[in-house]
C-alpha cells in the first residue's frame, strides 16, 4: 500500500504542461513536472487551476447565465474534491467524474438525458489567429508548415475553376475552412521565416 501510495504523486509532465497552458511555461522553471509527485503542491497547482477557469467563466459566459451558473457549480464541486485530496483519501474517480461532466457541459450537453441543449461556437479574432500562428511557429512548425500548404494548394484549385464546395469535400473540411485558409496570406510570411531559419542551420 506504501508503494501505491507513492505512485499515486509522481514526476507528471502531463501536469506541468496543463500549468503551461494556463500561466505560460516562461512562467515556470524547467523541471517543474517533477513539483507534482508532492501531494500539498498538486493541489496547490489544481486550485490554482479552477481559480483561473472560474475567471475565465465569468469574463466570456455572459449571455447565458444557466451556463454560467452550471459551470460554477461544476469549478465548485471539483474545487470540493480537490480539497479532499491526501495520501490517504483515494477520490479520483470522483474528480475524474467530475471533469467529464464539466466537459459535457462546455460541449452542450445538460438536463442528465443525453440531449444537445447548446451549440458551442469557438470565435478566433485576425489577430489571435495570427498570434497563434506565431507561438506556435517556434514549437510547432510541421503544423504551420501543414496550414501554409493548404492555403496555397486551396488557392491553385480556387483559381483552376474548383469551387469552395469541392474544395472542402476534398480536404474533407467545413467551406468556412476552405475560405479561411484562402484569405491566410500571412502563413506566406511564416512559411518564408521558417524557410529563412532552416537555411541557416
Amino acid at each position: 500500500m506504501k508503494n501505491f501510495i507513492t505512485k499515486r504523486f509522481h514526476d507528471s509532465f502531463n501536469m506541468e504542461a496543463t500549468d503551461w497552458e494556463f500561466f505560460g511555461e516562461q512562467n515556470r522553471p524547467k523541471g517543474y513536472a517533477s513539483a507534482f509527485n508532492n501531494c500539498k503542491n498538486f493541489k496547490k497547482r489544481c486550485m490554482a487551476f479552477i481559480k483561473k477557469i472560474r475567471r475565465r467563466v465569468n469574463n466570456i459566459v455572459t449571455n447565458d447565465v444557466p451556463l454560467n451558473e452550471l459551470l460554477l457549480e461544476d469549478l465548485k464541486g471539483i474545487e470540493e474534491e480537490v480539497k479532499n485530496i491526501s495520501n490517504k483519501n483515494f477520490n479520483e474517480i470522483d474528480i475524474i467524474a467530475k471533469l467529464f461532466r464539466i466537459i459535457a457541459h462546455l460541449l452542450g450537453w445538460d438536463c442528465l438525458d443525453g440531449k444537445f441543449y447548446r451549440t458551442p461556437i469557438f470565435y478566433q479574432s485576425k489577430e489571435q489567429e495570427i498570434d497563434l500562428y506565431n507561438s506556435r511557429m517556434n514549437k510547432k512548425p510541421v503544423g504551420l508548415v501543414e496550414a501554409y500548404h493548404r492555403h496555397t494548394i486551396i488557392k491553385q484549385l480556387l483559381n483552376s475553376g474548383i469551387s469552395h464546395e469541392e474544395i472542402a469535400l476534398i480536404f474533407n473540411i467545413s467551406i468556412r475552412s476552405v475560405k479561411s485558409y484562402e484569405k491566410a496570406s500571412y502563413l506566406e510570411e511564416h512559411y518564408e521565416k521558417i524557410y529563412k531559419r532552416k537555411l541557416l542551420y
